[in-house]
């Protein structure tokens, strides 16, 4: 049996798909080669930021850290419990409001003036970066004679 299309109808059928598999094809790579690099970018971000942080703990300035060891001292908080009445605002369920994670019995933790509990390294963090005021209730916690000297050191 003989066909009566020409060899230019042929192509002409089969050169449309064939470019857009061609297209199709180009813009899977491109979208590969994006999702790569977005990849790329967002990894290489989390590791300059891990770079970056340092333990507020061991940072220098031991004379705003000694002004706020005054204030609120670093301690466990199975022996923060252990020294507050259950209904005094420390519970097992205490959660830190700054890194809003729950608050571990191992952990170091400081209770502000105004009875506010906190990851010792993220008060530390907190009041490190010039806040001498409480995340929640804003209660100052520096005795002001205390936080104008730390600020001008």
């Amino acid at each position: 049996m003989a066909t009566d299309q020409s060899p230019e109808d042929n192509l002409a059928t089969t050169g449309p798909s064939w470019l857009a598999g061609l297209v199709i094809g180009i813009m899977m790579l491109m979208l590969a080669a994006l999702s790569v690099s977005v990849w790329y970018f967002m990894r290489r971000g989390e590791q300059q930021q891990g770079r970056r942080e340092v333990d507020v703990e061991a940072a220098p300035g031991p004379n705003r850290v000694n002004h706020l060891d005054a204030v609120a001292a670093s301690q466990p908080f199975k022996k923060l419990r252990a020294e507050m009445p259950e209904d005094g605002g420390c519970s097992k369920g205490t959660t830190c409001a700054i890194c809003i994670e729950l608050v571990e019995d191992r952990e170091m933790v400081r209770r502000l003036g105004c009875g506010h509990v906190f990851h010792s390294s993220c008060i530390m963090r907190w009041f490190l970066k010039q806040h001498d005021i409480c995340p929640l209730c804003k209660a100052c916690f520096m005795v002001k004679s205390e936080s104008s000297s730390t600020e001008r050191q």
